[in-house]
């Protein structure tokens, strides 16, 4: 009778072994995502990002190069249009910081994207001022008589005091 149970005593103990490395492994998981979450949310770990992008909560996420969404137009907009009214004075810095953050924040955008949406809207004001046809400002739509406006944002790079390190 004792023999008879050992090897299904065996099969029951590799079994329980199983399911335990398993429901471990599980428990550890959820345990790490849990905790890349909370970082996330409230930044409970050293982050490993420098200046700016500490205070910019939108991950990452592929963006076209090639075209301009409504939303990027809108916000370097907005940005370009706070950032160029406010006053050059000793605060000039962190209420520069404080804008970018603000609607870069708001509209889920990227240090790398809004560098890059940067770069192409000054690129086609540039063009537009050595081109005659208007045709080179399409791409910023109804929006472009607003971006010659605050254009001095693009060529005088207004937004370089706020995104230098604080460290």
């Amino acid at each position: 009778m004792n023999e008879q149970l050992r090897p299904r005593s065996r099969r029951m103990f590799w079994t329980v072994l199983a399911l335990t490395g398993i429901s471990g492994v599980y428990i550890i998981i959820v345990l790490v995502n849990l905790f890349n979450e909370a970082n996330m949310a409230f930044g409970l770990f050293a982050s490993q990002k420098q200046g700016i992008e500490q205070e910019l909560t939108a991950r990452e996420v592929p963006f076209s190069d090639t075209t301009l969404s409504a939303r990027q137009v809108s916000t370097m907009l907005l940005i370009a249009e706070d950032v160029t009214a406010l006053p050059s004075d000793n605060g000039l810095a962190s209420a520069t910081r404080r804008v970018l953050v603000q609607h870069l924040n708001a509209a889920s955008m990227t240090l790398r994207e809004y560098r890059s949406v940067r770069s192409r809207i000054g690129t086609i004001i540039n063009e537009s001022r050595t081109s005659a046809a208007s045709t080179s400002l399409e791409p910023l739509g109804t929006a472009a008589p607003r971006f010659m406006r605050v254009r001095t944002f693009f060529t005088k790079h207004l937004d370089t005091v706020g995104l230098t390190s604080t460290l």
